[in-house]
């Protein structure tokens, strides 16, 4: 197309000239569509952009969201699928362990036990176990008494007879008339852990010094301690104990050691002698319960019952004194303590023990050792030498 039929085509349109005096053409038509075509691609790119952005973001989000669901559906399953006694995380670590706390939820559930045998009187340690007037406590608290009183921390005195008692659990169950009274709430002793902090609340040395408040850790969480009898120095029983690092006093023994939540997790029975400090033991919970609540329902307190709390030292069921048949070292047979018992049937006086299974015998001193690694009831074998001949016996241990 030339200059003059642009001209005519562009009405009243008068082209531009250049300086020599030329027209310059300007293809107006053309430059628009390419800057129109332009923009409309700059603007599909750009909303293709936007959209591949929202959609990696909206896919990311419901990534999220369905990660978080699926965690939560498979804590759930794993929830189901726990034990009573599995432990979660969230229930070993306490974030908080406030002594005044666990205090002013646990005060007016620990009380007093004032006693008295004649003119002898003493005190000690208890909890109400129930809201209908059950009291627990360590039994050495109130054997032998003929009068019994608890008394709650706002000074309510209330007389108390005795359900039942076992010296050799140390535990008691005694009964006042009270209905809906605060009963503390039963925690699970095999659940503690060494290090993990602990409370008291008890009466120690006096009334004058009742609701008193100690705290600690928990040392030893099944400590295995030997009780002697003090006339024979003889093996008593052992107990499945809970050592702990909060300060104990006489006066404390039966009053309740405390977990976080004011939960009881163990029943404070004594202390390791007035020269050591911080060694305290409590009889674990899970066995106090079980044994309260039988002492509760009037059943028997059978060995197996008390096994989860005590054994009884093992005896062999003779007397004997140490004596030798050469060189041969051992503890002649003088007498038997029963004359049903085992040994009394396979052995006879006047043997000389000298093995007890792989053990060498050379005194009474060795074989009472021996012994308090056994419990009664238990099978050992028995070597005697008797008439010059070495025999060996299966014998069952007695208590």
């Amino acid at each position: 197309m030339n200059i003059k039929k642009r001209k005519e085509l562009s009405s009243g349109y008068e082209a531009p000239r250049l300086s020599d005096g030329r027209e310059r053409i300007v293809f107006d038509g053309f430059e628009s569509a390419r800057e129109r075509e332009e923009e409309r691609r700059s603007a599909v790119l750009g909303f293709v952009v936007l959209s591949a952005f929202l959609l990696l973001f909206l896919t990311v989000i419901f990534a999220i969201c369905l990660k978080n669901d699926g965690k939560e559906n498979e804590r759930a399953v794993i929830s189901e699928d726990l034990s009573e006694d599995t432990v979660l995380a969230e229930e070993v670590i306490e974030t908080s362990f406030s002594v005044s706390k666990i205090y002013e939820k646990c005060i007016e559930s620990v009380v007093s036990i004032s006693t008295k045998n004649g003119r002898v009187s003493s005190v000690g340690s208890g909890f109400v176990y129930s809201e209908d007037g059950y009291i627990a406590t360590a039994n050495h608290v109130i054997e032998g008494a003929n009068e019994i009183d608890v008394i709650f921390s706002d000074g309510k005195r209330l007389s108390a007879r005795v359900v039942g008692g076992n010296a050799l659990c140390d535990i008691a169950l005694l009964k006042i008339e009270g209905k809906k009274l605060s009963a503390l709430d039963m925690g699970n002793s095999h659940k503690l852990v060494v290090g993990q902090e602990v409370a008291a609340i008890g009466t120690p040395a006096s009334l004058d010094y009742a609701g008193s408040v100690s705290s600690g850790e928990i040392s030893y969480v099944n400590r295995i301690v030997k009780i002697y009898d003090q006339s024979s120095d003889r093996l008593e029983k052992k107990m499945n104990l809970i050592q702990t690092s909060v300060p104990l006093n006489p006066g404390n023994s039966g009053c309740p050691l405390l977990d976080g939540s004011g939960r009881v997790v163990g029943m404070v029975t004594m202390k390791l002698g007035s020269e050591f400090d911080g060694m305290g033991f409590a009889i674990p919970a899970d066995s106090v319960c079980k044994i309260l609540d039988a002492m509760k329902e009037g059943r028997f307190i059978d060995d197996e019952l008390l096994s989860c709390v005590v054994t009884k030292g093992a005896r062999l069921g003779i007397f004997g004194t140490n004596d030798k048949e050469g060189d041969t070292k051992g503890v002649r047979i003088t007498d038997f303590g029963d004359g049903d018992c085992d040994a009394a049937v396979k052995l006879k006086k006047g043997d000389l023990i000298v093995d007890i299974g792989s053990e060498k015998i050379d005194s009474t001193d060795s074989l009472v050792k021996i012994l308090e690694d056994h419990s009664a009831g238990q099978s050992i074998s028995v070597t005697v030498i008797r008439s010059g001949q070495r025999l060996t016996f299966d014998i069952f241990l007695v208590s």
